[in-house]
């Protein structure tokens, strides 16, 4: 008995040993968010869940916490609509379970894993991503880091009495959607427009990964009719919602790529865009799946690059930091510093224990700096 006890204890010792070691093989080049977060953990004594909820962000003062509050007075007519409707299972929408569930999708397996990529480069990825959603979503003041994923809409440009008050993100006449002639509340997925012309302008494509943008008429397909893209949901919703504050076009065009690539059903011509908004604004793991769709597939216009192309690009390493995040994500530099560049060095230093080493390089005469919030580094990275 005495020896097979013994041996026993000898292979459960090997099996932990060899699993062990897998793990920290596995931690020389990690893959993905998933094994990012739980290679940090790890080296910190906790769990991934534990990580995420006390390192990454802080599940008890922020995350999703403005939703678990009173809903501060005075409050406007839309903020008491929003509070009392969409702040549904308060706590819950930024959940690790939701943004695991999110970034597993096989359609974002290149998201912190892009080929040819290292172990340095996956976590500044993750570094950018996560500053970038803190920035949008924070709670607390200066130098604190930590405060990100406070609120799941943006409260305070809800300034109207009802929902019929426009926002400041309300789109302009230009944007156009088609609707269905026989139900107008079901929309077109699969194109939307920018018009700069009599019935010309920018023509979308939301269900390609990354999505496409070409240029020419704006036709309705057969059965459809064309009308303002602000025509199709109460003023008060165009307001940014979700990890990165998704609004306007590119709300649009996260729903379009939505039915086309992952609903049930997709690909799905049409479908109703203020359902989804609502499905949106209180689900957590679509709201995340969407934060991930604008890093890895958006594009801000016709030939230019994803945040995840343009980030984990071998030839541009002045690319990769958050100046380059940041002028992609704004198209200027505003909330940098103080701002987004704290967060990038908070997670990419503190968190992840990385230290940053800005690069530099002159292009036509002008020295670009990986980590000054810059124009002429917007045209360089975004340059094809």
């Amino acid at each position: 008995m005495k020896k097979i006890i013994l041996t026993l204890i000898i292979s459960m010792t090997f099996c932990l040993h060899l699993e062990v070691s897998k793990a920290l093989a596995g931690c020389d080049n990690p893959c993905g968010a998933e094994e990012l977060i739980e290679c940090a953990a790890t080296d910190a004594g906790m769990t991934p869940e534990e990580f995420y909820n006390t390192w990454i962000f802080d599940e008890k003062s922020y995350l999703d916490q403005f939703c678990v509050r009173p809903l501060p007075e005075p409050s406007t007519g839309q903020q008491k609509y929003f509070y009392d409707n969409y702040c549904t299972n308060p706590g819950n929408y930024f959940s690790y379970s939701n943004f695991i569930k999110a970034v597993s999708k096989e359609t974002f397996s290149e998201f912190c894993c892009a080929a040819n990529t290292t172990k340095e480069m996956r976590y500044k990825e993750l570094s950018n991503f996560l500053a970038t959603i803190a920035q949008e979503t924070k709670g607390g003041g200066e130098r604190i880091f930590w405060d990100g994923l406070y609120f799941r809409y943006e409260n305070d440009w809800l300034t109207g009495k009802t929902l019929q008050d426009r926002t400041n993100y309300y789109p302009g006449d230009n944007w156009k959607v088609a609707t269905l002639s026989s139900n107008p509340e079901m929309v077109y997925t699969k194109t939307y427009w920018s018009e700069d012309a009599p019935e010309k302008g920018l023509i979308y494509d939301p269900a390609a990964s990354p999505m496409k943008v070409t240029y020419g008429p704006i036709v309705a397909p057969s059965g459809y009719s064309i009308i303002r893209m602000n025509q199709m949901i109460e003023p008060a919703y165009w307001i940014g919602m979700g990890a990165t504050q998704l609004t306007a076009d590119s709300m649009v065009g996260f729903f379009g790529w939505y039915y086309n690539n992952l609903a049930i059903g997709a690909p799905l011509e049409s479908a109703n865009y203020k359902t989804f908004v609502e499905e949106y604004l209180v689900d957590g793991e679509l709201g995340f799946i969407g934060a991930f769709w604008y890093w890895m597939f958006r594009v801000n216009g016709r030939d230019r690059p994803t945040l995840h192309s343009v980030l984990t690009d071998p030839n541009k390493p002045v690319c990769r930091d958050i100046a380059a995040a940041t002028l992609l994500v704004n198209g200027g530099c505003n909330h940098y510093n103080p701002g987004r560049s704290d967060y990038y060095k908070y997670f990419h230093e503190t968190v992840f224990k990385i230290d940053i080493v800005p690069v530099k390089k002159t292009v036509k005469g002008v020295e670009l700096n990986s980590m000054k919030c810059e124009l002429p580094l917007l045209d360089y990275c975004q340059s094809q």
